[in-house]
C-alpha cells in the first residue's frame, strides 16, 4: 500500500519539483514484423503466379493459332495438289461416256466424284421429253439420266449422299471460327459449338481431331462397321447388331445402351462410306435410319429392332437421333490423321457449357477405346486376340472381301502418293 501510494504521488507532483525520484516510463511493447513479411512473400507469390498463369495461356493460344494455321495450310497444299492431279486426267466430253462415269463411281463409293459428273450431266443435257419420236444421242441420255435418278434408279440416293459428304466436309475442315477449341498436350485437338435453331432445341457440334502412330487406316474404318462387335469396346453400349450390309462401305446398325437404374436408349443408324482418296480422306457418315428409310435404302423389307423397355428406369430417353462423321485420312502405312464429329439437339434451357463438357469428356474417351482397340488390330498377338473380337475377324475367310476392299483403296491411294 505505502510503496504504491509513494509511487502515485511521486508522478502525480510537477516536474520542475527537484529531488523527486520518478519511476522509469514504461517501454512500449516491440512490434513483431514477421506476419508483415508473410503478407508480403503471399502476394508476390500470387502475383507471380496470375503473371505465370498470363504467359502459358497466352504461349497456348499461340500454339494453338500456329497449329491451326499449319494444318490449313497443310490441308489446302494437299487439297490443291490432288486437285491439280485430277484436272491432268483428261475427261470425256461424250455425255453416254461420263454418265457410265458417274455410274461407276457411284457402285465405288465415290460419291462426291459421282457428284460433280451427275452436275456436269444435267449442265450439258438437255430436259428429257419422252415426245420426242426420233431423240437424239443426247436425249437418249437425257431420258436414261431421268430413270437412274428417279425413285428405284440405280442414282436415286446420289444426291442426297453427296449433299450429306459436303455437309460432313464442312463440319470436319472448315473453318474454326465459332468453335471452343482446346488442344491437349500429345496434340489432340478438341471442339465444340452451339448452332441456335428454331424450337425448345439447340444443335451442338463436338468433334476431335488427331494424328495417330502405330493405326493403320483400314482398321479405323472397319472397327466403327462391325455393330455386333461394338459392346466389346464403345462405352456404354450393351448390345449391337449388324442390321443389314450390302457391301463392306454400306450397312445399319442397332445399338443399346443401358446404363443399371438409371436409363436406357438406343440408336438405329445407316452409315454409308465415301471413298474421297482423290482429296486424301475417307468419309464415314452415319444418320438416324427411320423404318421408312429401310427399304428404298436396301431394296427389300427389314424389320428394324423394337425400342428398348425403359421399365424400371429413371430417365425414359428413348431412340436418339445422332448425326455422326468420320474423317480418316491416310499419312502413312501405320497413320492416320483422324477427325470424328458428333451432332445432336439438347434443350435451350439446360447450360451449354455443361452440355459441352460432358459431350467433350464422353467423345474423349470414345476416341481413345478406339486407339487402343486399332492398335491391337494392327498387334494381332494372343492378348489382343481375346480381349477384342474384331482381332480374330480380320483373318476370316467370310470377312476377307471386306479388308480386301477397304485395304486395296488405302494401299492405292499411298503407292499412288508414293508413301507405300
Amino acid at each position: 500500500g505505502r510503496g504504491d501510494a509513494a509511487i502515485l504521488t511521486a508522478m502525480a507532483l510537477p516536474r520542475w519539483v527537484p529531488f523527486v525520484r520518478r519511476p522509469p516510463a514504461p517501454k512500449p511493447e516491440p512490434v513483431s514484423r514477421v506476419p508483415h513479411l508473410y503478407w508480403f512473400s503471399a502476394v508476390c507469390l500470387i502475383l507471380l503466379l496470375v503473371r505465370l498463369w498470363a504467359w502459358r495461356a497466352s504461349w497456348r493460344r499461340a500454339r494453338k493459332a500456329a497449329q491451326l494455321e499449319v494444318e490449313r495450310a497443310t490441308k489446302a497444299s494437299r487439297s490443291a495438289a490432288r486437285h491439280r492431279e485430277a484436272d491432268a486426267s483428261q475427261l470425256s466430253t461424250d455425255v453416254a461416256e461420263r454418265l457410265e462415269d458417274c455410274l461407276r463411281l457411284y457402285r465405288e463409293a465415290k460419291y462426291i466424284e459421282a457428284c460433280e459428273h451427275l452436275e456436269w450431266l444435267r449442265a450439258h443435257l438437255p430436259k428429257a421429253d419422252d415426245s420426242i419420236r426420233r431423240p437424239s444421242a443426247e436425249q437418249h441420255t437425257a431420258r436414261r439420266l431421268e430413270e437412274l435418278t428417279g425413285p428405284g434408279g440405280q442414282l436415286f440416293l446420289l444426291e442426297k449422299r453427296g449433299r450429306i459428304c459436303q455437309e460432313a466436309l464442312e463440319t470436319l475442315v472448315g473453318s474454326s471460327e465459332g468453335w471452343d477449341v482446346s488442344v491437349g498436350d500429345d496434340g489432340t485437338k478438341v471442339s465444340s459449338r452451339v448452332r441456335p435453331m428454331p424450337g425448345p432445341n439447340n444443335m451442338i457440334d463436338t468433334k476431335v481431331e488427331a494424328v495417330l502412330d502405330g493405326i493403320q487406316c483400314a482398321h479405323t474404318l472397319m472397327v466403327f462397321r462391325e455393330g455386333d462387335l461394338y459392346p466389346s469396346w464403345f462405352p456404354f453400349v450393351s448390345k449391337g447388331a449388324f442390321v443389314w450390309g450390302a457391301s463392306p462401305t454400306e450397312c445399319i446398325l442397332h445399338l443399346l445402351f443401358d446404363v443399371n437404374f438409371y436409363g436406357c436408349m438406343d440408336l438405329c443408324l445407316q452409315g454409308f462410306g465415301c471413298d474421297n482418296l482423290r482429296d486424301g480422306n475417307f468419309l464415314l457418315c452415319v444418320r438416324h435410319c427411320p423404318q421408312q428409310d429401310v427399304e428404298p435404302l436396301t431394296g427389300r423389307h427389314i424389320e428394324l429392332p423394337p425400342k428398348p423397355s425403359a421399365a424400371g428406369k429413371l430417365f425414359k430417353l428413348g431412340r436418339i437421333k445422332a448425326i455422326i462423321d468420320i474423317m480418316v485420312e491416310p499419312l502413312s502405312p501405320t497413320s492416320v490423321r483422324f477427325s470424328y464429329s458428333c451432332t445432336q439437339p439438347t434443350p435451350k434451357l439446360a447450360p451449354s457449357w455443361i452440355v459441352s463438357w460432358v459431350l467433350k469428356s464422353g467423345m474423349g474417351s470414345i476416341f481413345g477405346q478406339m486407339k487402343t482397340v486399332c492398335r491391337a488390330m494392327a498387334s494381332g498377338d494372343r492378348i489382343s486376340r481375346r480381349r477384342y473380337p474384331i482381332v480374330d475377324r480380320l483373318t476370316a475367310p467370310e470377312y476377307k472381301h471386306v479388308v480386301d476392299d477397304l485395304s486395296g483403296r488405302v494401299e492405292g491411294y499411298l503407292e499412288r502418293m508414293r508413301w507405300a
